[in-house]
């Protein structure tokens, strides 16, 4: 009997240690998200994909320039994210403030004039 309870001990204990850990933190977040951008010579939309591992996907709009431009980006553990242009020429950073929101700051070095503004948005 005393065997047997230790092997059900072990076998709980390796169940446990299998667990993917962080995976709340992660998942909060995975889903649809759009919001807006504005600010010194552009304002636009975006529309991004966070997927289970942070990962993301999606494009953003500019009204200036009538262009929709393909981002990529990450968030880690703590709600912090960042998406932009391969070249990093525009990039969009921010935080989570909730489970459904998310603000920041971008920035736009592709033009002679740096221009910035800030963004939101809310998880679809």
């Amino acid at each position: 009997m005393l065997r047997f309870g230790s092997l059900l001990v072990l076998l709980f204990s390796l169940s446990m240690l299998s667990c993917k850990k962080n995976e709340t933190p992660q998942d909060q977040y995975a889903g649809n998200w759009k919001g807006n951008y504005t600010g010194t010579g552009d304002n636009g939309s975006w529309n991004i994909t966070i997927d289970g591992e942070g990962k993301i996907t999606g494009t953003f709009t500019s009204v200036v320039s009538n262009q929709t431009i393909a981002t990529t980006g990450s968030k880690d553990i703590y709600g912090n994210l960042s998406f932009g242009t391969a070249s990093s020429a525009v990039l969009f950073t921010g935080k989570f403030t909730s489970n459904t929101e998310a603000k920041g700051t971008w920035t736009n070095t592709i033009t002679s004039t740096t221009r910035t503004g800030s963004w939101s948005g809310n998880k679809q």
